[in-house]
């Protein structure tokens, strides 16, 4: 059986909306990065997220969306190099995160279901430490230049997915 590629993510989406987030991802040697700038995390916070208590649920799901979205980037840009994935528990609930990656698929490629093309896992305790978490740190702290770098375009397809309720 192919080996696993793990995906760890540097910096939540909302844990500091003013510093970047990067996802890495490591396959043997090989590791593979992405990053999103903070510029465009105020921008996705500004049109999407509210305060309150009552907008809880509702600013969870925006932040599980952009970090499926940048999830969708990063396995796209490596063109089915990677069939089995597993995710550090970074990113909750699963339910919702299962759902959006179908809906962003469907959305892009309007091919094969998300499940026949990559095996997606949530690493447990058993697994040990992510082995992409120390690349995926680095990369946001800007001790590395990520591979991909979200552009103005990609931001514009996610606000696109979210105004428009493709997500479900």
């Amino acid at each position: 059986m192919d080996e696993y590629a793990e995906i760890d993510i540097g910096n939540q989406i909302d844990n500091s909306w003013k510093k970047d987030t990067a996802l890495a991802l490591k396959k043997g040697k090989f590791c593979y990065t992405l990053k999103i700038k903070e510029e465009y995390k105020k921008r996705i916070k500004k049109s999407f997220i509210q305060d309150g208590e009552r907008y809880k649920k509702n600013n969870r799901k925006v932040v599980v969306m952009t970090y499926t979205f940048l999830l969708y980037k990063l396995l796209d840009n490596l063109d089915g190099m990677c069939n089995q994935v597993r995710l550090c528990n970074d990113i909750n609930p699963a339910t919702d995160f299962y759902r959006y990656l179908r809906a962003i698929f469907t959305y892009y490629r309007r091919i094969t279901p998300l499940d026949e093309e990559i095996r997606i896992r949530f690493q447990n305790k058993e697994h040990g430490k992510s082995k992409a978490h120390k690349k995926a740190n680095s990369t946001y702290k800007g001790r590395n230049k990520p591979n991909y770098l979200i552009k103005k375009k990609d931001l514009e397809d996610l606000f696109n997915l979210i105004e428009n309720k493709c997500f479900g």
